[in-house]
């Protein structure tokens, strides 16, 4: 399943479109989530802010449906490494996406080359 705004605060393209939602727990999302793991598709969220009250709820998501692959959009965008080790270790269901300010994040040496393949 393509990137999905479940949280978009922040974001110019996202953060007044009427279809958005509030929270990774808000609206259609968790029949969205079932519905996914009969197809065996991941979904990719995007969260903005990815901290707070809605990291608090993808927490929720990720626990009341462990069958869903999860993957945190920008999940390096304001997570520290530490919380990113936190989240990974503590839910199987839980993959990341690197993408947000990943050149300055490499060249600034912070977490990326603790989770890049080599």
């Amino acid at each position: 399943m393509g990137e999905i705004a479940a949280a978009s605060s922040y974001s110019p393209a996202l953060a007044n479109v009427a279809w958005k939602a509030s929270d990774p727990m808000d609206g259609y999302f968790p029949e969205i989530y079932d519905l996914i793991v009969k197809y065996k598709a991941p979904i990719l969220l995007h969260i903005d802010p990815p901290n707070g009250e809605p990291l608090a709820k993808l927490e929720q998501a990720l626990s009341e449906h462990p069958d869903t692959t999860f993957i945190f959009a920008h999940i390096n965008a304001y997570n520290t490494p530490e919380e990113i080790d936190r989240l990974i270790g503590k839910y199987l269901n839980l993959y990341a996406d690197f993408f947000a300010f990943s050149l300055f994040i490499t060249l600034r040496g912070d977490c990326s080359r603790k989770y890049s393949y080599q």
